[in-house]
């Protein structure tokens, strides 16, 4: 039995994402690997009294992000 897994790695802390990522190999899981993704000073960018984004260019290379993981899903499918 054949499993195809799309991966996009959204991770905060690099330290726990490169494991991860190494880990996908294995399996021959199919990981995006750019662009990539790590908020590293992200205390800055999240208002967490309200739970809110503050930095707009957050929610922008988000959005980018999943454009970019849908364009890749499209392309290992096909």
């Amino acid at each position: 039995m054949s499993i195809t897994w799309n991966i996009c790695l959204l991770n905060i802390n690099p330290a726990e994402w490169y494991p991860l990522r190494q880990i996908l190999v294995y399996p021959d899981a199919l990981v995006m690997n750019k662009p990539e993704f790590m908020g590293g000073v992200i205390q800055n960018k999240v208002d967490e009294q309200i739970g809110e984004v503050v930095d707009q260019n957050t929610p922008d290379f988000l959005r980018g992000q999943l454009t970019a993981f849908g364009q890749y899903i499209q392309k290992v499918s096909s």
